[in-house]
């Protein structure tokens, strides 16, 4: 509630609001609470079963990614079986750290970098030849 101040009253003090800072504060603050009414608890209590913090299906799938680009590099095309099933269901399970988990992922980029280096892969596509195979692949898959 707001009352009137005499003109004559002493000065106490001066109040300061943020109405940006708290309006940021706010959205946060409610897209927390959505996320977690909303989020999978069968994966969230995995997470913390495993006591690593972090999300390991996430982390997996970050791996798996990295092999299927080192794959690219290394022979020209998208591999989407792995041999390492094994390691990345290990990597889900949270059998490693964090920092194992990016020392790993900066060795694994090397490689990557290494093997593109090395490759036959052209270092631009040409825009036409991209366009007409997505055409094709559609025509395949619509038919």
């Amino acid at each position: 509630m707001l009352s009137s101040i005499s003109k004559t009253a002493k000065l106490e003090g001066y109040l300061s609001f943020n109405k940006e800072g708290y309006s940021a504060y706010r959205k946060q603050y409610h897209e927390y609470w959505q996320w977690v009414e909303q989020r999978n608890d069968a994966r969230y209590q995995q997470n913390i079963g495993h006591g690593r913090s972090y999300d390991s299906k996430n982390m997996m799938h970050t791996f798996r990614l990295l092999y299927i680009a080192l794959g690219i590099a290394q022979e020209g095309k998208v591999k989407v079986w792995c041999d390492n099933r094994d390691e990345l269901l290990a990597i889900k399970a949270g059998q490693f750290s964090y920092d194992e988990l990016l020392e790993r992922s900066e060795i694994l980029i090397k490689a990557i970098k290494s093997a593109f280096q090395l490759s036959l892969l052209p270092d631009e596509i040409e825009p036409s030849s991209a366009e007409l195979a997505l055409i094709n692949m559609r025509k395949e898959l619509y038919k």
